[in-house]
């Protein structure tokens, strides 16, 4: 479950239920809807755990470190 925001929206797609952005009554509907809904809750834990599992990996982790540090090395040496 997520505030509808952009980057929300955009890390986690169809795998959250999303709730109005800054909406107290909509997450506490949203809320509400999850805890009398098992099978709905099971559904969305599935696909933001297979989300997850697919893009925030230690492979992705290190391949985006390697080019930060790749990318600054680049511009210090530039600047030099």
């Amino acid at each position: 479950m997520a505030n509808d925001i952009p980057s929300f929206r955009e890390f986690w797609g169809d795998a959250a239920l999303y709730f109005r952005t800054n909406d107290a009554g909509s997450l506490a509907e949203t809320l509400r809807q999850l805890d009398a809904d098992r099978p709905l809750r099971q559904a969305y834990a599935d696909r933001a755990f297979t989300r997850a599992r697919e893009r925030f990996t230690t492979k992705r982790m290190i391949d985006d470190y390697l080019d930060l540090y790749r990318s600054l090395v680049s511009a210090n040496t530039l600047a030099a």
